[in-house]
């Protein structure tokens, strides 16, 4: 995990990416973990209007809402 203030290096890049296989439901998984108990989860977007991040993002939203109990999203 990277410390508050200090710009991660690519090895820590590296060691903590995680791979989308192609749109499996289970690419998540290790997000969906990370969130916890977290009362709120910004996701960000590298390319703006792209209609694969938009996807995601909703598949993502979905387990949010399902598995952990959000109640809205603010884009």
């Amino acid at each position: 995990m990277f410390k508050i203030n200090q710009m991660p290096s690519i090895e820590d890049i590296r060691r903590e990416a995680v791979a989308l296989q192609a749109g499996e439901i289970t690419d998540y998984d290790p997000l969906i973990a990370l969130v916890g108990d977290a009362r709120f989860v910004l996701i960000g977007e590298a390319s703006h209007g792209t209609h694969e991040f938009y996807r995601e993002r909703a598949q993502l939203t979905k387990r949010l809402i399902t598995e952990k109990g959000f109640s809205a999203v603010a884009v």
